[in-house]
């Protein structure tokens, strides 16, 4: 003969088990609606590159630490997901010529894992990125005295990169929700080129802009 006390034991399981299931369902259907909203927008950021490499044909090796210039492009995705292509025009100096300049081509896609939790738009969000890069190296015509070329070392002039990094978006009460701020630090792995591998760190801010709302 079952107790009192197993009866209320197994009551209070699946009591708990149905306020489970309709939490997720109320999230589930949360993620849905935010899904079915996309907006599209531009970006425009200002970043500092800081390489390393562990090979002696590494393109970068004689690099000075940083390098520094500006990047626009545009995204489009919903508060969950968000897609971002960006091309960037980057600097800097070389202990072997006068001036290295960095095409960057990105295609990234962020992630915000914390609106799977909540209901209304944050001003303070974290997201995850993940995605691919493409640096095209050249010099400046005009070289130092006394230096010499980077195409006489037979060094590569171009990578690619599988990029990771986390970022904060911020979006201010007092604008009218259509511009956000944000800074994020990304780490470029090098995919090409294996011999001598290499790797950046990338310190970037900037704002975004929407443009276009959509709903389906």
């Amino acid at each position: 003969m079952v107790s009192k006390t197993n009866y209320k034991v197994r009551g209070t399981n699946a009591m708990l088990l149905i306020i489970l299931f309709l939490i997720l369902g109320v999230y589930s259907c949360i993620a849905q609606q935010k899904q079915r909203v996309t907006v599209i927008g531009n970006e425009t950021s200002f970043g500092m590159h800081r390489f390393f490499s562990e090979g002696d044909g590494s393109v970068l090796r004689d690099l000075h630490a940083f390098s520094n210039g500006v990047s626009t492009g545009f995204y489009a995705g919903n508060r969950l997901v968000k897609t971002r292509i960006r091309v960037g025009f980057y600097n800097t100096a070389s202990y072997v010529t006068g001036e290295v300049r960095i095409l960057e081509k990105d295609l990234l896609i962020d992630v915000y894992p914390l609106e799977f939790f909540r209901t209304h738009i944050n001003v303070l969000d974290v997201y995850l990125t993940t995605g691919v890069s493409h640096h095209t190296f050249s010099e400046k015509e005009s070289l130092k005295p006394g230096y010499i070329s980077t195409r006489e070392t037979g060094v590569p002039t171009a990578r690619t990169y599988q990029v990771v990094g986390i970022g904060l978006a911020h979006l201010p009460l007092y604008f009218n929700r259509s511009t956000s701020f944000f800074a994020e630090v990304l780490l470029y792995n090098s995919i090409t080129f294996s011999s001598s591998p290499e790797s950046n760190v990338f310190l970037n801010v900037g704002m975004r802009k929407k443009v276009a709302r959509l709903s389906r």
